[in-house]
């Protein structure tokens, strides 16, 4: 199948609902046959879904620095997690968003200066 390249500029602050959408068009394409993403229990970031699974139910919201994912993780975080704003999108394309998707939150906030981001867990407040 040809390809074409494509630069789409998105802004900053929907760049989460972008790769949603790129992900419900993906698994459209490939006729929905994906089913339900999974973390890998030996991927990288399968740590950080058992801390957030192991977070009290009655609490909607954690915030973690960076310093403190990379402790949970037993390993420093990659450098485009520093720079970029999308790194943290909620999109089950990625491994480090099934972490925290796996384990029923979502990331609500990041703070790249001050290396902090902030999850909730969906539904009722």
């Amino acid at each position: 199948m040809p390809q074409s390249e494509v630069k789409v500029l998105v802004p900053e602050e929907r760049v989460a609902e972008f790769y949603r959408m790129v992900g419900v068009w993906l698994d459209r394409d490939r006729g929905g046959q994906r089913g339900e993403p999974s973390l890998s229990p030996k991927s990288r970031y399968a740590p950080l879904q058992e801390h957030l699974e192991g977070v009290g139910r009655d609490r909607r919201k954690v915030s973690l620095r960076f310093d403190e994912i990379s402790k949970v993780l037993g390993k420093p975080l990659p450098k485009s997690a520093f720079a970029h704003r999308a790194w943290w999108a909620n999109t089950s394309s990625h491994a480090q968003a099934l972490a925290w998707l796996s384990a029923g939150w979502k990331v609500e906030h990041v703070d790249l200066g001050g290396k902090a981001v902030e999850f909730v867990r969906p539904g009722k407040a």
